[in-house]
């Protein structure tokens, strides 16, 4: 399941961009070595936490509404309702940055779904409540996901 997923999502998907905006100014002092390994961990998290939505994926359900943005920007939004069962619809929008001529999606942020903001603040340190111990496990992911620690 996850390769399907995988081979979907990974041409469409900056891991690299996201994974920097997560760990925000930690991504300057972390080495090569460490940002590599928190790359990897930080996509297949985000693979496991939203494989089963990838896969129930209905574009019948989806209204992508009229673009707002500037083209000639280097980073957009663009931004989707998605029809529930239930029949409510929940807002989804996805931050794109430009790569050469493709536009590649480097967030996601479902209505009520503080998802993002939480990954950000739990791997920036909040203002800077984080001592310098905690800053190095920060970017130690394959250590956490080894721990059972999940992204959220």
């Amino acid at each position: 399941m996850y390769e399907l997923i995988d081979s979907i999502l990974l041409p469409r998907f900056d891991r690299k961009f996201a994974a920097q905006a997560v760990l925000a100014t930690h991504w300057r002092t972390a080495s090569d070595e460490q940002r590599e390994r928190f790359i990897e961990a930080f996509y297949q998290a985000l693979l496991r936490r939203y494989a089963d939505g990838i896969l129930e994926f209905d574009p019948n359900k989806i209204t992508i509404l009229p673009f707002r943005g500037d083209e000639s920007k280097r980073r957009t939004k663009v931004r989707t309702t998605v029809d529930l069962d239930d029949g409510s619809k929940v807002a989804v929008d996805y931050d794109l940055v430009k790569r050469g001529s493709d536009w590649l999606v480097f967030n996601v942020v479902v209505e009520g779904d503080l998802q993002h903001l939480q990954r950000h603040q739990e791997f920036s340190g909040g203002a800077g409540q984080r001592d310098q111990q905690q800053q190095s496990e920060c970017c130690d992911c394959t250590a956490r996901e080894r721990g059972g620690h999940r992204l959220r």
